[in-house]
C-alpha cells in the first residue's frame, strides 16, 4: 500500500528459473516482461499477464535455439511491443523487437543490427504511431559501444537509426518521449569526469542531437 506494507506477492517459476526486468501497469492488472532460463543453458523471453492481485492470466515464451532476452515493453492500441536482444535470429547479438496481441500471440518478430553486438533495452512511443528504441551497438558508430536509437513504425519497419558516443563504451538503457523528441539515458566512458558517468541526451523526432549532459 502507500505506506509500504505488503498486500500480496506472487512467484513465477519456469525452466531452470526466471526473472522479470520490466512491468507495465494496465487497467486491470500487469504485464511482466523478463526471461526464462532453459535446461540447455540458453534463455528465452518470458511474458506474463496477471490480474490486479498478480494471479497469472496467461504466459508466453518467445525465442529461438540460442540466447534471447527481453528487457522492456510498451502497450499499443492492439497489443504490446517487446524489446530485447537475440542470438537466435540474425548475426551475433541483434536488437530484437516482438509484437504480441493482448493474448500473448506473436504478431511479428523483427531484428536490427550489424555484424557485431547490438541490443535494445527500452522503447518509447512517438508521433504518428511510431516507436523509438534505445540500446547500444558495437556494429556501427565511433568505436567500442555507442548509444543506439532506432525509429520504427507500427509494422516494425525502420524509419531511421542513429548512434551517439565517443571512442569508448557508451550504452543507453532507458528512453522517454518528451516535447519535440525523446530523452535517452545510460552510461558513458567516452565523456564526463571519470571512468563511467551517467549520460543524458535529447534528440528531435528525426534523431538529431539537441543537447547532452553528463553526471558523475
Amino acid at each position: 500500500d502507500h505506506k509500504g506494507n505488503m498486500l500480496w506477492n506472487q512467484t513465477f517459476f519456469e525452466g531452470e528459473g526466471s526473472e522479470f526486468r520490466f512491468v507495465l501497469d494496465l487497467d486491470d492488472g500487469f504485464l511482466l516482461v523478463g526471461n526464462v532460463f532453459l535446461p540447455s543453458g540458453n534463455t528465452d523471453g518470458y511474458v506474463v499477464r496477471t490480474d490486479d492481485e498478480g494471479k497469472m492470466i496467461w504466459n508466453s515464451t518467445l525465442g529461438g535455439e540460442k540466447v534471447d532476452k527481453l528487457f522492456s515493453a510498451l502497450k499499443t492500441q492492439d497489443g504490446f511491443v517487446l524489446v530485447g536482444l537475440t542470438h537466435s535470429f540474425g548475426n551475433d547479438s541483434e536488437v530484437w523487437v516482438v509484437k504480441i496481441d493482448f493474448n500473448g500471440n506473436e504478431a511479428w518478430n523483427k531484428t536490427y543490427g550489424g555484424a557485431m553486438e547490438d541490443a535494445g533495452r527500452a522503447i518509447a512511443s512517438t508521433e504518428n504511431n511510431h516507436y523509438v528504441i534505445a540500446g547500444y551497438t558495437n556494429s556501427m558508430g565511433n568505436g567500442d559501444y555507442d548509444f543506439l536509437l532506432l525509429k520504427i513504425n507500427a509494422s516494425g519497419n525502420m524509419a531511421w537509426n542513429k548512434t551517439y558516443g565517443g571512442t569508448k563504451s557508451d550504452k543507453a538503457y532507458a528512453i522517454a518521449e518528451t516535447a519535440g523528441g525523446c530523452v535517452a539515458v545510460g552510461d558513458t566512458r567516452s565523456k564526463g569526469e571519470g571512468e563511467s558517468d551517467a549520460w543524458i541526451i535529447k534528440v528531435d523526432v528525426n534523431g538529431k542531437l539537441v543537447w547532452e549532459r553528463t553526471v558523475g
